[in-house]
């Protein structure tokens, strides 16, 4: 695992000029946005969308820490009568953002008690020694956990038992094998957050923009309602095409060594105590979330999702680990969860309440009001093109935060119901393949010195092609069943 983050290390100062020259630029496009006369638009909306492409800019060249520029609409927008400081505050503090916090602090919870390390190599264990089906195993694997633990955890957790099967692979199909195997982590990490709310970043914000702008309560069982089989049918699609394209000869066992999975579970020895508990938190949760939707959700209309995982993480902050004045879920371990995801979401939603204060939203919609002549289908490949191809320059997160409240507008002006606009831009986000900014689990790709940029971008960009109809396709087909008419 060091050694992974000195080579991931190494690779990051290839992108110092690109942030500076973000850093400079961005000041400069706010003064001249705000300065020239834009037809339609209050000087207050104006400050907004500047302040939009500011930090667009910052987002897509990593000029300063993502979540110090998601954090610019708490102290620019009250400073310049945008918003009501209240207003503002409220969205870093949306019930969204604790659902998030709550699965983040039980998924470091899992990783402390090596429950994630278990399943991972039980379910290897499974899968034999041939190229295709090792590549199988960790695609499950990595798609099943990313949908609980976040896609960059997943991918550092996954990727050292990953290199470890490249070490015992015999030489004459290593190279290719190594950048199938490292390149389908990194890529299932991402597709497998799609699956549930908590998966990846975007989903969260989708679904607190779904209620603050289109008045729709998106709970946990309809997410999952489109994204299992998204995610599912994608993860299946990606084992297909990168096997294929490393050419990998399946008739017979790759591996050196047969028995490394079994000695990696022999060395965690019986379940422990710790284990089953958590195990135990964590089924009750996710059953918890998934039957709301099924049976009771009326029953206890106050209980959200939200309060359901925090419920869990109380329990685990309660419940001691066995060791001496030590709990299972304790303050070093919640300190290491990604806070900076949180300010990040709530950034996104200070920014899409600018939008909708000061009628950005309602401008920009209306400059696209031709899209709402085009056939269904078309208006849904058109967003998910877009999206993804600006998913490869900047985070996913940021993408959704900059594009969400735009097509909830669009939706509502074309007199088709907003979701089927805002979901296909809060899935296609976790599409971007090309890149090694356009995922965190694609920089570390990149980092574990087994892909270079170029093989990532002659295995994603065709990847990236095959997925737009398919998502397109899906997205008409499944988002009417759970949200729309």
């Amino acid at each position: 695992m060091k050694n992974l983050m000195n080579r991931f290390n190494k690779w990051v100062p290839v992108h110092y000029n690109l942030r500076f020259a973000g850093f400079v630029i961005s000041p400069i496009l706010f003064t001249i946005i705000i300065s020239y006369p834009i037809e339609g638009l209050v000087f207050e909306a104006k400050l907004v969308l500047g302040l939009a492409v500011w930090m667009a800019v910052w987002w897509g060249t990593e000029a300063i820490p993502f979540y110090v520029t998601a954090s610019i609409p708490l102290f620019v927008f009250p400073l310049l009568n945008v918003a009501d400081i209240d207003k503002v505050i409220s969205a870093y503090g949306d019930k969204l953002v604790f659902l998030l916090m709550g699965g983040f602090l039980v998924a470091k919870t899992i990783e402390k008690v090596n429950l994630h390390k278990r399943f991972a190599l039980n379910t290897l264990k499974v899968v034999g020694t041939k190229p295709k089906n090792i590549i199988l195993g960790f695609i499950i694997v990595t798609g099943a956990l990313s949908a609980w633990i976040t896609n960059t955890a997943t991918t550092l957790l996954i990727l050292p038992i990953a290199i470890a099967v490249i070490s015992q692979v015999d030489v004459a199909q290593k190279k290719r094998f190594a950048v199938c195997l490292i390149l389908s982590v990194a890529y299932a990490a991402s597709l497998g957050g799609m699956s549930t709310l908590i998966g990846t970043a975007p989903n969260a914000l989708f679904a607190s923009l779904s209620e603050s702008l289109a008045d729709v309560e998106v709970i946990f069982f309809d997410w999952m309602l489109v994204g299992v089989p998204l995610s599912v049918v994608s993860l299946f699609v990606l084992w297909i095409y990168m096997t294929t394209a490393a050419r990998l000869d399946n008739s017979k066992p790759i591996l050196k060594s047969k028995n490394i999975i079994t000695e990696e579970l022999r060395n965690l020895g019986n379940w422990s105590r710790n284990e089953k508990i958590v195990l135990i938190i964590f089924a009750a949760t996710a059953i918890a979330w998934v039957t709301r939707g099924l049976f009771w959700k009326d029953l206890a209309p106050f209980v959200g999702d939200h309060v359901i995982v925090l419920v869990a993480v109380a329990a685990l902050l309660i419940l001691p680990s066995g060791q001496k004045r030590e709990r299972l879920l304790d303050l070093r371990t919640a300190s290491k969860i990604p806070w900076g995801v949180l300010i990040l979401i709530g950034g996104g939603l200070a920014l899409a309440s600018g939008f909708t204060a000061t009628g950005l939203d309602t401008w920009i919609a209306d400059k696209l009001l031709f899209i709402g002549d085009l056939d269904f289908f078309l208006i849904v490949l058109i967003i998910v093109t877009i999206t993804m191809l600006t998913s490869e320059l900047m985070s996913n997160t940021a993408v959704a935060a900059l594009l969400l409240p735009i097509m909830a507008v669009l939706g509502t002006t074309t007199e088709l119901d907003p979701i089927l606009f805002m979901a296909p831009v809060a899935f296609a986000t976790s599409y971007g393949f090309m890149m090694p900014v356009g995922t965190p689990p694609n920089a570390i790709a990149i980092g574990s010195g087994y892909v270079s940029i170029k093989q990532m971008v002659r295995y994603g960009l065709p990847f990236d092609l095959i997925c737009i109809p398919i998502v397109t396709v899906m997205m008409v087909l499944l988002l009417p069943l759970a949200w729309g008419s």
